[in-house]
């Protein structure tokens, strides 16, 4: 059998999210998820939901103001900079997508990514970030707040 890393490689999103949830080791999971400091019920469901999200945006639906039908389990305190970035008043926005996304790219490349998106802001200013769940103080809660642009 070829190795795990090349399997994952031709592994949609969908069938990655799948594989990871039916994982019969709850300890196996476990250890993928404390990589990212995240429990693996957390971790399972937001690949979940990003695969949903995938799913939108290769079939070029409406993603930036769109409300989910499956919003992902959020964790309620650790890791920190995650729970108080979230906004649990806008589950299902695409805000707190991209919150979970930073969180994770940021064990990858501290950083870029989310500066990427706020670069995207400023290129854009008419997007009607509220729309999208972003709460007005959103470049001062943990997860943004070294993004490095204004």
């Amino acid at each position: 059998l070829p190795p795990l890393w090349v399997v994952c490689e031709v592994m949609t999103l969908g069938q990655l999210s799948i594989w990871y949830k039916n994982l019969i080791s709850r300890k196996d999971r476990n250890a993928i998820a404390k990589i990212y400091a995240l429990d693996e019920k957390i971790l399972s469901s937001f690949l979940h939901h990003l695969s949903i999200v995938r799913n939108i945006c290769a079939h070029h639906g409406r993603l930036w103001n769109r409300e989910f039908t499956f919003a992902y389990r959020f964790p309620k305190k650790d890791p920190s900079d995650l729970a108080e970035t979230l906004n649990q008043g806008a589950k299902k926005r695409i805000y707190n997508t991209l919150v979970m996304l930073a969180y994770l790219m940021d064990k990858i490349n501290p950083n870029r990514w989310k500066n990427k998106i706020s670069d995207l802001f400023v290129k854009h200013p008419e997007i009607d970030r509220k729309r999208m769940g972003f709460p007005e103080n959103w470049k001062e809660l943990p997860i943004w707040r070294e993004i490095n642009n204004g």
